[in-house]
């Protein structure tokens, strides 16, 4: 059902491509908006190639406006008017403010038949309907999805059929039900929520995976949110007398083979390259942390090193993006989180105003998230100018005149905020 589903949405995507160009039906080109030109030959270029031979895909970069220093939001108003690209593959929440417009159409709902729902694979098309002779369509992905269609193959090889259902886990007791039935062997392979990709990812990497040793391993289970598991940590870390070392949003495997590190916690995409791109860390699962949205791996590579990665969200880099080889050589006891709110701790180490802007929107983590993620690691004028502008709406919201949710509008507005990057503009 699952890989039905997936091929199905290109084919959709690619049929209204063709009626958009409309070269006899059958589209000699077709023109791609993705982020850059790695990010489609790495995801997307050779299965679309191998799926339309005849086909060639022009590769437009949203990356060169930001490179360039143009606004992004004029880039692409540009292409719509223009009518290109013919297709687009890029975040969701790229969309968002088109889709608040009227601009796309969301296609999901022609997938009648297969009850699957946008939130819970991350994956949708949309559609410009408005137009009556030419169509902009655009494919929000995530990193899930573009790894389930780069890996069909694998998957194939390794005897795994991708047939499950999506809502297998919704609660603790879901989860542990899963994993008792992975252990007993009676699961090849578990596909849920968002939070069991990296389940998948580990079938599809791993040759030395035995699923009869999860029940010799402890299990961090969170039945709330990121917060809760991310305050957990420390203590347990804070109650061993452990240190721990900060690092800046490592992007590669250096941390790993240099020997500097053990443990990684970040958000999803940076944690699956890390897994499936970097040949000089061979994993070995053995494993499993399942927080309620999030999930992470700890493995065994061949230089008997222990790394523990941890899927989190994207938003807290400052304090989850820590290094902890002392902890990984403790004996840690299962910890399962009661379902209740436990406060987060928050980062000591920021730039006032950013503290500022974090107790502003400290209710508010589904709209401030990405916007957080940025601000941590941002130049340190942009930090500033995005700081005053939180500062100034911030004051807004004290007096009454908005609200929290209309104070982060105002500022993604200003900021001109667009695929984890602020213009000043």
């Amino acid at each position: 059902m699952n890989k039905l589903f997936f091929f199905l949405v290109f084919a959709l995507a690619l049929t209204a491509c063709t009626d958009s160009i409309n070269i006899d039906n059958n589209p000699k080109s077709i023109k791609v908006l993705v982020w850059n030109q790695q990010y489609f030959d790495d995801n997307y270029g050779e299965i679309l190639k191998r799926k339309f031979p005849d086909t060639t895909f022009e590769v437009i970069t949203l990356q060169d406006a930001f490179v360039n220093g143009k606004s992004p939001t004029d880039l692409i108003n540009k292409m719509i008017v223009n009518k290109e690209p013919d297709l687009i593959i890029l975040q969701e929440q790229f969309f968002q403010k088109f889709l608040d417009k009227n601009i796309f159409l969301d296609l999901s709902t022609r997938l009648e038949g297969d009850n699957l729902k946008i939130s819970d694979i991350n994956l949708g098309v949309l559609e410009r309907g408005t137009s009556s002779d030419g169509k902009l369509l655009g494919v929000a992905t995530s990193f899930h999805s573009q790894f389930i269609i780069r890996n069909m193959d694998r998957f194939k090889e390794k005897g795994i059929e991708l047939e499950s259902n999506y809502s297998s886990l919704k609660s603790i007791s879901d989860t542990i039900t899963l994993l008792t039935d992975i252990d007993k062997g009676e699961l090849g392979l578990a596909i849920g929520s968002g939070s069991v990709w990296g389940t998948i990812l580990a079938f599809a990497n791993s040759d030395g995976l035995k699923l009869a040793d999860i029940n010799k391993k402890q299990l961090l289970i969170n039945s709330t949110s990121w917060e809760s598991v991310a305050s957990e940590i420390i203590k347990l870390i804070q109650s061993k007398s452990l240190s721990y070392t900060s690092f800046p949003n490592p992007q590669s495997g250096d941390l790993f083979t240099q020997g500097k590190a053990a443990m990684t916690i970040g958000d999803d995409s940076y944690i699956g390259q890390l897994m499936s791109n970097n040949d000089q860390i061979p994993f070995k699962w053995d494993f499993t942390l399942i927080p309620n949205n999030s999930l992470g791996q700890r493995a065994a590579p061949s230089n008997s090193n222990e790394y523990l990665a941890i899927r989190a969200g994207a938003h807290n880099e400052d304090f989850l993006i820590n290094v902890l080889r002392e902890l990984l050589g403790k004996d840690i006891q299962a910890i399962i989180l009661a379902k209740k709110e436990i406060p987060a701790l928050k980062p000591t180490s920021l730039d006032p105003k950013l503290q500022l802007y974090m107790s502003l929107f400290d209710n508010n983590i589904n709209f401030s998230n990405n916007l957080y993620s940025d601000m941590l690691n941002m130049p340190e004028d942009l930090l500033i100018h995005v700081s005053e502008i939180a500062e100034n709406e911030f004051n807004e919201v004290l007096s009454g005149s908005i609200t929290v949710k209309e104070a982060l509008d105002s500022i993604l507005d200003k900021s001109n905020f667009y695929w984890g990057t602020l213009v000043k503009q």
